[in-house]
Protein backbone atom coordinates (compact mmCIF):
# COMPACT_ATOMS: atom_id res chain seq x y z
CA UNK A 1 0.00 0.00 0.00
CA UNK A 2 2.65 2.79 0.60
CA UNK A 3 4.30 2.17 -2.73
CA UNK A 4 0.96 2.33 -4.14
CA UNK A 5 0.80 5.79 -2.58
CA UNK A 6 4.78 6.43 -3.38
CA UNK A 7 3.76 6.04 -6.54
CA UNK A 8 1.00 7.76 -7.32
CA UNK A 9 2.19 10.78 -5.26
CA UNK A 10 5.46 10.69 -7.27
CA UNK A 11 2.95 11.09 -10.81
CA UNK A 12 1.23 13.78 -9.45
CA UNK A 13 4.60 16.06 -8.92
CA UNK A 14 5.99 14.57 -12.03
CA UNK A 15 3.12 16.61 -13.79
CA UNK A 16 3.28 19.91 -11.76
CA UNK A 17 4.34 22.79 -13.99
CA UNK A 18 7.16 25.24 -12.83
CA UNK A 19 4.88 27.36 -10.89
CA UNK A 20 2.87 24.56 -9.10
CA UNK A 21 5.89 23.12 -8.33
CA UNK A 22 6.62 26.49 -6.65
CA UNK A 23 3.68 27.34 -4.97
CA UNK A 24 2.91 24.04 -4.04
CA UNK A 25 6.02 23.45 -2.40
CA UNK A 26 5.92 26.50 -0.61
CA UNK A 27 2.32 25.85 0.60
CA UNK A 28 3.79 22.71 1.72
CA UNK A 29 6.72 23.83 4.13
CA UNK A 30 3.96 26.70 5.37
CA UNK A 31 0.71 25.26 6.04
CA UNK A 32 -0.21 28.12 8.57
CA UNK A 33 0.41 30.51 5.58
CA UNK A 34 -2.78 31.87 3.61
CA UNK A 35 -4.09 32.15 0.57
CA UNK A 36 -3.38 35.59 0.97
CA UNK A 37 -0.11 35.43 2.20
CA UNK A 38 0.93 32.97 -0.33
CA UNK A 39 -0.11 35.36 -3.15
CA UNK A 40 1.89 38.07 -1.91
CA UNK A 41 4.89 36.18 -1.71
CA UNK A 42 4.73 35.10 -5.15
CA UNK A 43 3.32 38.07 -6.16
CA UNK A 44 0.36 36.59 -7.36
CA UNK A 45 -3.40 37.36 -7.14
CA UNK A 46 -5.24 34.69 -4.31
CA UNK A 47 -7.77 33.23 -7.23
CA UNK A 48 -4.76 32.26 -8.72
CA UNK A 49 -2.98 30.34 -5.54
CA UNK A 50 -5.98 28.81 -5.33
CA UNK A 51 -6.51 27.81 -8.51
CA UNK A 52 -2.68 26.71 -8.74
CA UNK A 53 -3.15 24.33 -5.97
CA UNK A 54 -6.05 22.98 -7.17
CA UNK A 55 -4.66 22.17 -10.18
CA UNK A 56 -1.70 20.53 -8.81
CA UNK A 57 -4.21 18.17 -6.08
CA UNK A 58 -2.97 19.69 -3.27
CA UNK A 59 -5.43 18.03 -1.26
CA UNK A 60 -4.65 14.32 -2.53
CA UNK A 61 -0.73 15.39 -1.91
CA UNK A 62 -1.66 16.25 1.56
CA UNK A 63 -3.10 13.26 2.35
CA UNK A 64 -1.09 10.92 0.94
CA UNK A 65 1.73 12.79 2.35
CA UNK A 66 -0.11 11.98 5.52
CA UNK A 67 -0.90 8.29 5.36
CA UNK A 68 2.56 7.72 4.76
CA UNK A 69 4.20 10.15 7.67
CA UNK A 70 1.40 8.02 9.83
CA UNK A 71 2.45 4.82 8.75
CA UNK A 72 6.30 5.05 8.52
CA UNK A 73 6.03 6.22 11.77
CA UNK A 74 4.16 3.86 13.21
CA UNK A 75 6.84 1.27 11.30
CA UNK A 76 9.75 3.31 12.89
CA UNK A 77 7.90 2.71 15.96
CA UNK A 78 7.46 -1.02 15.71
CA UNK A 79 11.58 -0.61 15.33
CA UNK A 80 11.76 1.11 18.46
CA UNK A 81 10.21 -1.46 20.88
CA UNK A 82 12.53 -4.22 19.58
Amino acid sequence: MINTVLSLLSAVKEDWTRREREISLFYLRNQSKTHEEISEYFDVSRPMVSKTLNSAHIKSVKAARNFLFKNLSSIEGVGERM
